[in-house]
């Protein structure tokens, strides 16, 4: 996580304490370890599956996922084929072939790379757990919603273990913790949520469109923990709560409704979809959890419906 958040100011900090500001150029070289003399002749490239064959027949444990290419129609093309080689930790591994000729100009192979590269490629490995299959990534998803769900837990609790349970107003610094950890953590749900259905209907410019879903989701992340200091903390949590639920759900509806659009025959259902219906049900449940919680639980407390109840 520190690798993966930090990387660019450790990157600006040893780029001017360790290397004479030439440290991009140096990462450059090992990201596309080649040397090829410039040449734009125009020239017509291998196709990618050519050179996808010819780096197999020469590594034949390569599995490749991507591939980048430079100077495309001249004969210094230089593609960068990006892949994984299976049974390691590091298993993000780079082949650079040359475009036209398909010559193999750089390698980055376990026990054949630099050792920062090796290192870079465990860190994103152990970072995105794509290192030990099916079973590892489900249990880092189940560990990351548990992280979450033990962070907003953990406020709940905390907050109701110092209020004075005969005291119906409680102390303003409680009821500030409790409305923003509803509006950030309950916010965020909703706010993902809401990302699914604006690039489901494609809003978008595709031009930008990282850039205006990730504007998108701090604005209703904003506005969400704006709800939350508006309302008491549990009724926001369940208005936000719901509100993901429908978000969800009317996300799968829209999709339904455009796969049967496309297709005229039948309706396609995806694992995404799945995960809607999934998801929209159990955030609707929680909701009406909070809400019978307003209503049957403890009054002197922060999550009751009224202050002076």
């Amino acid at each position: 996580g520190a690798v993966m958040c930090l990387h660019d100011p450790m990157f600006e900090i040893m780029n001017k304490v360790i290397y004479p500001d030439n440290g991009r150029t140096l990462m450059m070289q090992a990201i596309l370890p080649h040397r090829l003399s410039p040449d734009d002749t125009p020239a017509r490239p291998l196709t990618p599956l050519h050179i996808v064959h010819r780096v197999q027949e020469a590594y034949p444990g390569f599995q490749p996922y991507g591939l980048m290419i430079t100077n495309v129609g001249q004969q210094d093309a230089v593609v960068s084929l990006m892949g994984d080689v299976p049974g390691i930790l590091a298993h993000r591994t780079r082949v650079v072939v040359a475009g036209v000729s398909g010559d193999i100009m750089g390698v980055q192979m376990p026990n054949d790379r630099p050792a920062g590269m090796a290192a870079l490629s465990g860190f994103f490995a152990l970072h995105y757990g794509d290192y030990g299959g099916q079973p590892v990534l489900w249990s880092y998803c189940l560990s990351g919603l548990l992280g979450c769900v033990l962070f907003f837990s953990g406020n709940l609790l905390w907050l109701e273990s110092p209020r004075k349970k005969r005291q119906a107003i409680q102390a303003r610094s409680h009821r500030f913790l409790a409305s923003l950890t509803v509006g950030v953590c309950a916010g965020c749900c909703l706010a993902i949520a809401s990302l699914f259905a604006l690039a489901r209907l494609e809003v978008f410019n595709q031009g930008n469109e990282i850039i205006d879903l990730l504007n998108a989701y701090w604005l209703v992340l904003a506005a969400s923990c704006g709800w939350a200091f508006v309302r008491p903390a549990a009724q926001a949590c369940r208005d936000l709560l719901s509100a993901t639920g429908v978000f969800a759900l009317l996300t799968l509806l829209m999709s339904l409704v455009l796969s049967a659009g496309a297709t005229n025959t039948h309706i396609d259902i995806t694992a995404v979809d799945a995960g809607l219906l999934v998801a929209g049900l159990v955030f609707l449940f929680l909701g009406w959890k909070v809400q019978q919680r307003t209503r049957h639980g403890e009054a002197n407390s922060v999550w009751a419906t009224s202050q002076t109840a």
